[in-house]
């Protein structure tokens, strides 16, 4: 990722990170795109192919029953991505910036985040490019949300610590689905209320979570370019709404 610890911060390409170059079939016209850019990178990259897959047979992370739950929350949470985005309601119901922001907030720990901020969205936090789909793949990203709602779940810690046995990879696929749940939740009760929104989940952003977060004052980024809290450190996961609704910067 390219950036200058947030102050200078340059546009990351989904296309770069390792989920979306992991997610590139062999031979496929991505593929070929991608390394023909990135001749460099090839070789890396198709070693790491040959090896065997998060809970899969051969890694420390695989059990023959409990794996499968990992694995059917990542299911879920793919089957869910298509509700991200919606039609707002046409009618408008009019909420103060000051309220909006007090209320959004509490609903979000309502919910069950233990941290929350809202931030102005900046051109600066969007991908500037696509990665993750081959149907979305190497489309520029435009969004014309003003804010953003970001907020951080927690993972038990006895849990995590158990990495990197099965326990931990059931722990942090649960973080992701109670980050896109929470995240359905206050984007299905912005379009009620009339208001653009989208709900950046797992394997669907189109922002740098990261970067929001810390800008919205949420913690500090550490050394493994991940968002270390006071409370709980890293053992976090964050999820992002943007939206046209008027809100006050954390």
């Amino acid at each position: 990722m390219k950036e200058t610890r947030f102050g200078g911060h340059i546009k990351v390409d989904e296309r770069d990170t390792m989920f979306s170059r992991m997610s590139l079939e062999v031979g496929s016209k991505e593929y070929n795109y991608y390394y023909d850019k990135n001749p460099d990178l090839k070789e890396f990259d198709d070693e790491i192919r040959l090896k065997p897959n998060l809970c899969s047979e051969g890694t420390a992370t695989y059990n023959p029953i409990l794996s499968k739950i990992a694995d059917s929350n990542f299911n879920y949470i793919t089957d869910i991505r298509k509700l991200s985005e919606g039609v707002p309601n046409p009618e408008i119901t009019e909420i103060e910036p000051d309220y909006a922001t007090h209320l959004f907030s509490e609903l979000a720990l309502h919910y069950g985040a233990v941290k929350v901020g809202i931030v102005e969205l900046k051109d600066k936090f969007l991908y500037s490019h696509r990665g993750r789909h081959k149907e979305s793949y190497g489309d520029e990203v435009h969004i014309d949300h003003k804010y953003g709602i970001v907020f951080a779940v927690e993972m038990q810690k006895d849990i995590i610590n158990r990495a990197p046995q099965v326990a931990s990879v059931m722990e942090t696929s649960k973080a992701y689905i109670d980050a896109a749940t929470i995240g359905m939740q206050l984007s299905y009760y912005l379009r009620e209320l009339g208001y653009e929104t989208r709900n950046h989940m797992d394997g669907y952003y189109l922002v740098h979570c990261v970067s929001m977060a810390y800008e919205a004052g949420l913690g500090e980024v550490g050394r493994n370019s991940l968002l270390a809290t006071l409370e709980h450190g890293s053992r976090i996961r964050l999820g992002v709404v943007t939206t046209n609704l008027e809100l006050i910067p954390s």
